[in-house]
């Protein structure tokens, strides 16, 4: 991926692999290598931001003093910037010189001002004695005379006071005195280097400071401070009580001499180095991107990324984040936008929360067609500006254009360009963030709960090819749940093209053996029930045939042995639905005729043999008499029906309930069989004997079956209501027959 990188933004013309390196077996098992720590560099060598020239002159400049007298250096830069990092390489530079003693004093390890001042000095006595050992005895005495006062302030509540006694009496002086003549006599210098004063507390600041000041008159010392100057100046300004920040300004100019500010890395390098982390997190975890996905992620980086990569400790941070939650999505979202929302949780990461937090908003499902309402835009639009608050107009701007990027239908909101519904097929194929259905993959580092793993699609597709059919049908058993049919099947049905002709054979096959476990809740839009989603992909199955012969004799199959039968009704449907619309490569006129032929002799089979359809199938069964009616033996249906009405009344009552649609309360209660209207008087018109229905309904409920006015729930049973609105429209339609034929005759 580095190689990559490099030549996008060097435009080398050289051809490479669009894939990344597979990581070696000894990468892959020593996973404790895997996080980059963030630790300076010690080794100038593996300087990576040109700070080492930078720091060679500065080491250069201290050695090649003149001045005996001490000097305080400030390296100024921000936190991750590496400071430290250039401390050690001035370290490294000056311990080239005999005559230089170099020491690392860390402020953190002591918490009191006492402790402070006093290890100072014993650190600068170890120094010393290290360094120079032969000579330690002359200076070594005089060092631990002078600090031993204080060991018996520790802990007491004055020893701020009586250390600023101390430090204002001969002692210091005299102690300056014979330190800075013993390292003349010596040709010593000591360079002092104190790091993270930024990280202390205000009142461990003003400590250091305090102590620096008092102690600065030390001949032949230089102290090498690194800091953050905004964070200093400010704890500075508030121990002084001033809330201007001119105060802490004044106190650090008159301590720190020489205020050197780090070099601004160049964001090429900066670039550069963030990608080589993103590298190492793929190349470890076994990732593969391809030349398309390493554009996308460059773009959408240098869109909305770059402008808030600082410091080098930014990009490592990063990169371990991806270190830890690429294996968690390996194969189950897009691989470069996980990068980038990753990326954004990194160095946005108040947005990142918004993001995570407004599901709706983002994926804008709502916008997906020409109807949105300009209110829905407006609430959208409000959550989605969330994410900017507290950014600079280039911060704002450059994520903006980068959410745009990832949920296009925020283009509906602040450019006014429309994403149809047909998009979310789109994005759903491309395990897109803006897809409602891998949204919370990017968020959870799951499969959620009823969803279904990419992996385990695309193993279970590997393997239809070769595996046996039986067992094809036990792997169908564990891999489909209630939960998860509606999917799975739309995963099935995106990746049609990917599966074998002998592999969608099998696979129609053992589905259409599945229609019972397939979920079929009454609903409004049935059309998205695993049930009816099944037989659609069975029908595409068909139709994915290479040859007539092919898919004629897979429909055939279906018909015979589909469970449960209307199952095998549906899929039917879909296949004539899409030959009268033309869609791809329908199945012929003849064979469909002959299709239809075979559904309709097995359910006059199932009939023969007193299968109990109306109690089997009563919302349906009608439909199955009329298609048995239609494309089978009209004069072996219309007999079955006749003697199934007469031998008993809740027969007819069968026959009409399950013409009589479902209605769905708008306020979501529980559906329930609508009312008996004309539509279904008409559709049982077609292959019912009407008149019969009516004389078998009257023998019972004489009177009672007849109203004036077409009877709307009464209280009644479901039956007798069913029967009455019948009879009304029985009637009227008679009447009107009558009033025709009597105006016919008149002309």
């Amino acid at each position: 991926m580095k190689k990559i990188f490099d030549r996008i933004f060097t435009r080398e013309k050289k051809k490479e692999s669009t894939n990344l390196k597979v990581p070696t077996q000894e990468q892959v098992e020593n996973k404790n290598e895997i996080y980059s720590v963030d630790a300076p560099i010690s080794n100038p060598n593996l300087d990576e931001f040109n700070r080492r020239e930078y720091s060679e002159r500065i080491a250069k400049t201290i050695a090649s003093r003149k001045e005996s007298k001490s000097l305080v250096i400030g390296i100024y830069g921000k936190w991750g910037e590496g400071k430290t990092t250039v401390l050690n390489f001035i370290d490294s530079e000056l311990k080239r010189d005999n005559d230089i003693v170099t020491i690392f004093f860390n402020p953190w390890m002591f918490p009191s001002e006492t402790e402070l001042f006093i290890a100072f000095y014993s650190e600068l006595a170890k120094g010393l004695r290290k360094s120079l050992p032969t000579s330690w005895e002359k200076i070594g005495e005089a060092i631990t005379a002078y600090v031993a006062p204080f060991a018996g302030l520790l802990d007491r509540a004055d020893s701020a006071e009586k250390i600023g006694k101390l430090f204002s009496s001969v002692r210091l002086e005299e102690l300056r005195d014979r330190i800075g003549m013993f390292l003349i006599e010596q040709n010593k210098s000591v360079i002092v280097f104190m790091d993270d004063i930024d990280r202390l507390d205000k009142d461990e600041i003003h400590a250091i400071f305090r102590l620096i000041k008092l102690s600065a008159n030390f001949e032949n010392i230089v102290y090498v401070l690194a800091f953050d100057p905004e964070i200093v100046e400010d704890a500075l300004s508030e121990r002084y009580f001033s809330k201007k920040k001119t105060a802490g300004q004044n106190f650090l100019e008159k301590v720190v001499q020489v205020p050197i500010n780090l070099p601004k890395i160049p964001t090429t390098d900066l670039r550069r180095f963030c990608y080589k982390q993103v590298d190492n997190a793929i190349q470890l975890n076994g990732f593969e991107l391809t030349e398309t996905e390493i554009q996308e992620f460059t773009r959408g980086f240098i869109t909305g990324i770059e402008i808030m990569l600082e410091t080098p400790r930014m990009a490592i941070r990063y990169g371990n984040m991806l270190n830890f939650s690429l294996p968690l999505v390996k194969g189950e979202v897009n691989s470069s936008e996980f990068l980038l929302i990753e990326a954004i949780r990194a160095f946005y990461p108040d947005a990142y929360e918004v993001i995570k937090d407004n599901r709706d908003a983002f994926t804008a499902m709502n916008l997906g067609g020409m109807n949105s309402y300009p209110s829905e835009k407006e609430e959208i639009k409000k959550t989605a500006e969330k994410a900017f608050n507290d950014l600079s107009d280039d911060a704002k701007s450059n994520l903006k254009r980068l959410l745009i990027t990832l949920f296009p239908r925020l283009k509906t909101v602040f450019e006014n360009t429309i994403y149809g519904s047909e998009w979310d097929k789109t994005w759903a194929e491309q395990k897109r963030i803006a897809s409602d259905k891998y949204f919370d993959r990017y968020f959870t580092y799951s499969i959620p709960s009823g969803d279904v793993s990419d992996i385990r699609i695309e193993n279970f597709i590997k393997t239809l090819e070769d595996i046996d059919p039986k067992e094809l049908i036990k792997t169908l058993s564990n891999e489909l749940s209630q939960q998860n049919a509606e999917i799975f099947i739309s995963k099935l049905h995106q990746k049609i093209e990917r599966i074998t002709p002998s592999g969608q054979v099998k696979l129609a096959v053992c589905l259409s053996l599945f229609g019972n476990r397939l979920p079929n809740p009454k609903e409004l839009f049935s059309f998205r029930t695993p049930f009816l989603r099944g037989a659609l992909l069975v029908a595409y199955l068909i139709e994915a045939q290479t040859t007539e012969e092919d898919k004629y004799g897979l429909a055939i199959k279906i018909m015979d042995t589909a469970e449960p039968l209307t199952f095998a009704l549906e899929v039917l449907k879909w296949l004539q639905i899409k030959k009268t619309q033309n869609e791809g490569n329908a199945i012929s006129p003849d064979s469909l005729q002959k299709v239809c032929a075979a559904l309709a002799n097995r359910i006059e089979s199932l009939l023969k043999m007193d299968v109990a359809v109306f109690n089997n199938y009563p919302d349906h069964a009608s439909n199955l008499i009329s298609f048995w009616g239609k494309f089978g033996s009209r004069e072996n249906a219309d007999k079955y029906l006749s003697g199934f009405l007469v031998a008993d009344i809740q027969n007819v009552h069968k026959l009409l309930n399950s013409a009589v649609p479902i209605a769905y309360p708008m306020d979501g209660g529980i559906p329930h069989k609508s009312d008996f209207e004309r539509d279904q008087y008409n559709s049982l018109q077609s292959f019912v004997d009407l008149n019969l229905v009516y004389k078998l309904l009257e023998s019972v409920y004489k009177e009672n079956l007849e109203s004036e006015q077409y009877p709307y729930d009464d209280g009644k049973s479901i039956d007798l209501r069913i029967a009455k609105q019948f009879a009304w429209i029985h009637n009227k339609v008679l009447t009107e027959k009558r009033n025709s034929e009597e105006k016919n005759s008149v002309e």
